[in-house]
């Protein structure tokens, strides 16, 4: 793990789309599939949701398992134009994985496309113009794989994105990003252990710091009798599968199908859902390295044959609602919407005009129209794939962060997004890969309640860097970029934009010195842990205003987020910093 604490905050302008109305008793989507004009779609199989042509607005890429690949863009007027011939997407094949991200770095959107057996894996890399390029190379990636699903991540935190590929009937393939001057993968699967038995058919994989750790680890899942499989990334070495310790290893009877990640319950830890037939496995994570297997009790066991499944605060109440995507034909059960209350589920799919009868593998959230409510976009092999637009009538307020660098991946995948408002935590995680066989845009949705700002926002980048921002009025997109040199903090409700500070040795073991620079005299020290629970408080005594010596050698081995505030509990500065026994 490799950790660079230091402040490098830098807000842009909010783009403010204001929510309307009075608080709904109830979520609510309509079918805005025609009106948006796209076409039925045969053998729809997967969705990704990214605005690869960076306008601010939600595209979408549908694959298929007997035709093209159809790429729409997002109009920004309610519908949506083809353009996958003149993005130079024009192939054919049984094509299932689609990830779009940015695998060199020239902030522009990639592609990588996977298929089952008999269709050849393909790469296209970003323009300027946005449309694409195939890499006939591939990058050093094999063509003739059966490809089950695949991820990215900079599980090696060099700053470029690497891919998992979760294989159907052959060992699993981890692809190393070891581009120099041009990109290039490297096959890193034995030696980093993630294999996987020969015989196993893959369903979904997914990257995930579950430990907090600060490195990101490997899930995945499979059809058939095979266990799930947990990855702990342990630095420069053999990642060793821990599901059976960490009590994850098995789903229940029935195959695993999808997986989404979320912290349902506001604690700060990240807990999985896992789709399969009949019913669900759903696990909490304990936050000691284990999980508990809550389906039952949780309200969203019921499954029918589910694949795709999306977390997403649709109703912006401050918890995540759960959708999941089945397919009717195997056993009459339709799409299914989970409303969260307090951790508790409750299914509202008819009501909230979702439980469509469809064969659906794919879903993926986005925020087409962006007024702030996560919307759905599922697939349906028989041709009626939906976009599904959140009409949730609310007065409830919301926030987005974007994420964007220029010193580890440019979308910040992989980071951890946490929004204090209150007493609450909420905690959102950036992924490329992140549904069955499709994928949500790498933005952070937070549902705020009555709350009409953030007190306090935290990005925990990839590479270990950390970012923290204060006094985020809602209702509007925060772009968070982190440049290669520091900057000021930025401007809010009583901070002092001009003040800097530094703080040495770092990381140290008992006590660190911090310079302040430009500030007014702050009079508290306080000190919060990655779950954002108060860790420490200390006053500042006169004379110490601008230099002050903090006493960490109660805290454990970790990362810690500080500020100073003013006698009237203003902050004055704030930033990250690393105990290390």
């Amino acid at each position: 793990m490799r950790i660079v604490p230091r402040i490098v905050l830098l807000l842009m302008p909010a783009v403010l789309l204001l929510a309307t109305g009075t608080r709904a008793q109830s979520i609510a989507f309509q079918d805005a599939t025609a009106s948006a004009l796209i076409p039925p779609l045969g053998g729809a199989a997967g969705v990704s949701v990214v605005d690869y042509d960076r306008d601010g607005w939600d595209d979408i890429l549908f694959t298929t398992s007997i035709g093209p690949v159809h790429l729409f863009k997002n109009n920004a007027d309610g519908t949506f134009s083809d353009q996958t011939a003149a993005a130079g997407l024009s192939v054919n094949g049984n094509y299932t994985a689609a990830v779009l991200a940015d695998f060199d770095n020239d902030g522009n959107t990639d592609l990588f496309l996977g298929g089952r057996a008999g269709t050849a894996a393909r790469l296209f890399m970003g323009t300027a113009e946005h449309t694409f390029v195939e890499d006939e190379s591939l990058a050093g990636i094999a063509a003739d794989i059966s490809v089950g699903s695949a991820t990215v991540a900079d599980y090696d935190e060099d700053g470029y994105l690497d891919i998992f590929i979760a294989t159907r009937d052959t060992t699993d393939i981890l692809y190393r990003n070891t581009m120099i001057s041009e990109l290039s993968f490297e096959d890193v699967s034995a030696a980093r252990g993630v294999l996987g038995e020969e015989q196993s058919v893959a369903m979904q994989s997914t990257w995930i710091d579950f430990d907090m750790d600060g490195d990101l680890d490997l899930f995945n899942v499979h059809d058939g009798t095979y266990q799930n499989r947990l990855y702990e990334n342990v630095g420069n070495s053999q990642m060793p599968n821990i599901a059976s310790v960490a009590q994850i290893a098995s789903s229940g009877a029935g195959n695993g199908m999808g997986t989404a990640w979320s912290d349902y319950n506001n604690d700060g830890w990240p807990d999985a859902y896992i789709t399969r037939i009949g019913k669900a496995g759903f696990f909490e994570n304990n936050g000691d390295g284990t999980f508990s297997d809550i389906a039952a009790s949780s309200g969203a066991e019921p499954n029918g044959m589910s694949w795709g499944t999306v977390f997403a605060d649709f109703d912006l109440d401050g918890d995540e609602d759960l959708f999941v995507a089945s397919t009717f034909g195997f056993d009459g059960t339709p799409s299914m919407l989970y409303e969260n209350h307090k951790g508790r589920f409750t299914e509202i799919g008819t009501s909230a005009g979702v439980r469509f009868d469809l064969d659906s593998f794919g879903a993926a959230r986005g925020d087409f129209n962006n007024d702030g409510l996560p919307d759905l976009v599922v697939t349906d092999s028989r041709g009626s794939s939906k976009l599904l637009i959140n009409t949730t009538d609310t007065s409830n307020n919301w926030l987005k962060v974007l994420l964007v660098s220029e010193t580890s991946n440019s979308d910040g995948i992989g980071a951890t997004v946490q929004a204090i408002a209150g007493v609450t935590t909420l905690s959102r995680y950036i992924m490329a890969g992140d549904s069955y066989c499709s994928q949500s845009p790498p933005v952070a949705f937070f549902g705020l309640k009555t709350f009409d700002s953030v007190d306090t926002l935290r990005v925990i980048w990839d590479s270990g860097e950390h970012d923290v921002l204060t006094n985020l009025n809602a209702n509007g997109t925060v772009i968070v970029r982190r440049t290669a040199s520091s900057t000021a903090i930025a401007d809010g409700p009583g901070l002092n934009a001009t003040a800097s500070v530094t703080h040495f040795p770092e990381p140290f073991a008992t006590t660190t010195r911090f310079e302040i620079e430009g500030s007014s005299s702050p009079t508290t020290f306080v000190v919060f842990n990655l779950l954002g629970r108060e860790v420490a408080r200390r006053d500042v005594s006169a004379g110490q205003s601008n230099s002050f010596t903090f006493d960490g050698s109660a805290l454990p081995t970790g990362i810690y987020y500080y500020k100073f505030e003013t006698r009237e509990a203003r902050e004055v500065v704030a930033g990250a910093m690393t105990i290390v026994r």
